[in-house]
């Protein structure tokens, strides 16, 4: 089952589901989803580093093409024992060519953390990516 926005809604408000920080519900609640944004901490797979670029909300985020990234969302989500949610790209990233996730869609019962994006540039150009943009 898939809920709602009015269910989503209703869980917000009873704490069942916590998005936090939800910066803008009446922006980020869609009709069977909320909109999470690109958070902060991103690592590029390419590099030999493991450093984490920790950039500003408003900084763009440049994934070359065929760049592979780990990021996270900037809300911190907890999911109740009883749901499962899964992680989808929104349909103006995906015009973009960036995949939001490669294997790891699921956000399993009893999650609290943010969730990890797996940031793929599919396309032949440079894609730039908003921190605090809804992904």
């Amino acid at each position: 089952m898939i809920l709602s926005d009015r269910d989503l809604r209703q869980r917000l408000r009873d704490r069942c589901i916590v998005v936090e920080p939800l910066a803008d519900l009446e922006l980020q609640l869609q009709p069977a989803s909320i909109d999470l944004r690109l958070g902060r901490q991103l690592r590029r797979a390419v590099r030999a580093s493991e450093d984490v670029e920790e950039l500003s909300e408003g900084v763009d985020f440049v994934l070359g093409p065929g760049e592979f990234a780990l990021g996270t969302t900037l809300e911190r989500v907890h999911v109740p024992n009883d749901l499962v949610a899964r992680v989808e790209g929104r349909s103006s990233i995906g015009r973009l060519a960036i995949l939001v996730h490669a294997t790891a869609g699921f956000i399993d019962p009893g999650f609290e953390g943010e969730s990890t994006l797996e940031l793929s540039n599919l396309g032949p150009t440079p894609a730039s990516l908003r921190v605090g943009s809804r992904i």
